[in-house]
């Protein structure tokens, strides 16, 4: 059975190894660091220590855990929409590991 969406290996060395950077600098945004000092909290520090969404709900409150979700989401999906529009299928899979 062929892989979806062509050859893997049909997306540019240079634009993976971008897309690979472009995810790893998004997945390191402390979104949940942010969004708790907004609220006065320091999820790293609190509750069960640990800087993620579920931590922020529990500390803060739903309204500042889902943000958390979302904006973790969007650092997910920015990488890998960008992936998608300059490689298709295979950047988007790149963009998002």
């Amino acid at each position: 059975m062929p892989a979806p969406g062509g050859d893997p290996l049909a997306v540019p060395p240079l634009l993976a190894l971008a897309l690979l950077a472009m995810g790893w600098i998004a997945g390191s945004f402390p979104s949940a660091v942010l969004v708790g000092r907004a609220a006065g909290i320091d999820p790293r520090t609190q509750g069960e220590r640990n800087p993620g969404a579920s931590n922020v709900w529990r500390l803060a409150g739903p309204r500042a855990g889902l943000a958390v979700l979302v904006l973790d989401a969007a650092k997910a999906l920015l990488p890998a929409l960008v992936g998608w529009a300059a490689a298709g299928y295979w950047g988007a899979v790149t963009g998002a590991v």
